[in-house]
């Protein structure tokens, strides 16, 4: 029963993170970790699993968060991971003496963690939940309605049957509110962390070979194997043919002639361009800090040998457009009523701090543009001619600069646009990387000052 339940509400899925998942792909398992159904529900009132930050989190919120955790993991993982979901998790080995009860409790305790320290966070800074969020969390309770209606159960009645407990639909909303403003949290904050060009340019000095590209020539030998067709036997004739390639070798043609007059094959799949560094025996050849135009050399990697030819290591440079918009849609309403009000949104961001982060705080909690609304309005790798005309017309206006706005009407309603401009990849890459260490780094130093209390994790009361 709990399958078609979970199913019919449209359940977010959790996985050590307050991330909503997408709930259309999910398939639920029956009654996780109790082998079937669990008959008659004790009732929870004022019963207190944990405190967080000095937030009490109910039974009822942590059995949701428990069973989105299973629910998440176990379509994700469970086949190959050899789950057995008609046998308790308590009596099932997940690594040595921790059992798959003890995994989920810890996923679990994560991903309460975080929702509440980034939905108090967001709380603190005066940040409330979007109205996109909002809406959506309305149109998985009116999901649930509906499956209520159609198979003659209350609200609580269909909560208990997959969570258990007593929660009815304003705890179920409040529990979701505290998700979601911690999932927009995340994404507002890891979004604009304020990261200066000199930082950009320092992290990527000290860490080039990270994101260089290399262009180079390289043709596979394959070892010999054994019988099972497995076991490599013998590699000297690889390696000696290797050898011989690279003997042959004076330049870039030489290499190319080499594989089709004397190996009889076809050159063209052995140029390789925009190679990234991958760790193996071939990056750390590529990535060799003597390595110059022209280096040749013989490498072996897992049993095969590898005769390559370097041609460039370059940083990559190449530019692509970034923008962000604000959507006032006219789906719902006329395009003279989603002007009018993206004119009120736009005056009102202006007489504000007017910057790109109040732009993207703004499109968050306004744009109706489900593709960008999460992460503040931003479109990068924008290239002429992917937008509606209009749209593409004020993107690629060769006066457009840093920091210029205005408004734009298309079919989808009113745009309030914010030009970014033109960033070059290697910048893009270094940017994200200390963005994510920056936010790892904000919010490491929150978990100290709120170390969980454990009070009751018994999830089948």
């Amino acid at each position: 029963m709990r399958r078609f339940i979970a199913l019919a509400l449209g359940l977010i899925l959790i996985l050590g993170a307050c991330t909503p998942g997408n709930p259309d792909d999910a398939e639920i398992p029956d009654d996780p970790g109790n082998g079937g159904d669990s008959g008659t529900v004790t009732d929870t009132a004022g019963y207190t699993a944990m405190r967080v930050g000095g937030e009490e989190i109910s039974g009822n919120e942590y059995r949701y968060h428990y069973y989105s955790t299973v629910q998440s993991f176990v379509n994700i993982y469970g086949l190959y991971m050899g789950i057995d979901m008609d046998m308790p998790f308590e009596e099932q080995s997940f690594d040595g003496d921790i059992t798959w009860a003890d995994f989920f409790e810890e996923q679990t305790v994560i991903g309460i963690i975080n929702a509440v320290l980034l939905s108090e966070q967001a709380k603190k800074e005066g940040i409330t939940l979007s109205p996109l969020l909002t809406d959506e969390i309305e149109s998985q309770i009116d999901n649930i309605k509906s499956y209520c209606e159609q198979n003659d159960m209350s609200i609580p009645e269909a909560l208990a049957e997959y969570f258990g407990g007593n929660m009815d639909e304003a705890a179920l909303r409040a529990v979701m509110e505290r998700v979601y403003l911690g999932y927009q949290y995340e994404l507002l904050k890891r979004d604009m962390m304020g990261i200066s060009d000199a930082e950009i340019e320092e992290f990527y000095n000290l860490n080039a070979d990270e994101y260089d590209e290399v262009d180079y020539l390289i043709y596979m030998f394959s070892p010999e194997f054994g019988d099972d067709g497995y076991t490599v036997t013998d590699t000297s004739k690889a390696e000696a043919d290797a050898a011989a390639l690279i003997e042959a070798v004076s330049d870039r043609e030489s290499f190319l002639n080499y594989i089709s007059d004397v190996l009889g094959d076809y050159p063209d799949s052995a140029l390789v361009t925009s190679g990234i560094n991958e760790g193996d025996e071939i990056s750390a050849w590529l990535y060799d800090a003597s390595r110059g135009e022209g280096d040749t050399g013989a490498v072996e990697s897992n049993g095969y040998f590898y005769a390559i030819y370097f041609i460039a290591r370059y940083r990559p440079d190449y530019s692509a457009l970034s923008i962000r918009h604000v959507l006032m849609s006219s789906e719902n309403s006329t395009a003279d009523d989603a002007r009018e009000r993206a004119e009120q949104l736009y005056e009102s961001w202006k007489n504000g701090a007017a910057d790109e982060r109040s732009f993207a705080e703004m499109a968050m909690n306004h744009s109706q543009d489900n593709g960008s609304v999460f992460t503040g309005g931003l479109y990068e790798d924008v290239y002429e001619g992917q937008m509606v005309e209009t749209f593409d017309a004020w993107c690629f206006d060769p006066s457009r600069g840093y920091g210029d706005t205005g408004l734009v009407d298309t079919e989808f309603g009113t745009h309030i646009m914010f030009y970014v401009g033109y960033v070059e990849m290697w910048k893009s890459l270094v940017r994200q990387t200390i963005s994510d260490n920056a936010y790892n780094d904000f919010y490491n130093a929150l978990l100290p000052l709120n170390e969980p209390e454990k009070i009751n994790m018994d999830v089948s009361k």
